[in-house]
């Protein structure tokens, strides 16, 4: 994409209105992918309805404590996430084209995923439907037709509620286990 956005914009799509709106939404989308694992939580209460849904090739699923773990879930997988080529425009949605780069250490990123977010937002501009399509093969799986894309829908939803509940459970313990707490239990 053309750098042509005005100097201190962190978008880089002509058609951006950079407005303080479109400038949260890049901030909470930085936190979600780029952010500590309190970054993610503050972005989900602050912008996410409690109803939201998240939506990707591999995971659906409802509801922003389920949203929020999903995102908890790459802190733990990976080290650090990096967006390159970030791109926002506004038609309806928010629709924000990326690259983010995953880290399992400092030696380099390990998995780089194109992508494009859409966010829905509800009237008063919280996130109710967070949908990333990723921009390279992977992405057909989507497209696969019936009845194999109702076994895939299914398979989606098993993955992203069994991985949500996992990622609060872990990090649970993990909050026990750093307050001393769980070190107490039989």
């Amino acid at each position: 994409f053309p750098k042509l956005a005005k100097p201190g914009c962190p978008c880089a799509h002509r058609s951006c209105r950079m407005d303080s709106q479109n400038a949260k939404y890049i901030s909470m989308v930085r936190s979600l992918y780029e952010g500590t694992c309190a970054d993610v939580r503050e972005a989900i209460k602050v912008h996410y309805a409690s109803a939201a849904t998240f939506d990707d090739p591999i995971v659906t699923v409802s509801g922003s404590a389920d949203v929020e773990a999903q995102f908890l879930s790459l802190k733990a997988l990976f080290t650090k996430a990096i967006i390159q080529d970030l791109v926002l425009s506004v038609e309806g949605d928010i629709l924000i084209t990326m690259t983010v780069h995953y880290y399992a250490s400092e030696n380099g990123p390990i998995l780089g995923i194109p992508q494009r977010t859409r966010l829905s937002l509800d009237k008063s501009g919280q996130v109710i439907a967070h949908r990333d399509e990723w921009l390279f093969v992977p992405a057909f799986l989507a497209k696969v037709p019936r009845p194999v894309s109702s076994l895939y829908s299914f398979w989606k939803w098993a993955l992203g509620t069994s991985t949500s509940r996992f990622t609060r459970l872990a990090f649970a313990a993990k909050s026990l286990t750093t307050r001393g707490e769980l070190s107490e239990l039989p």
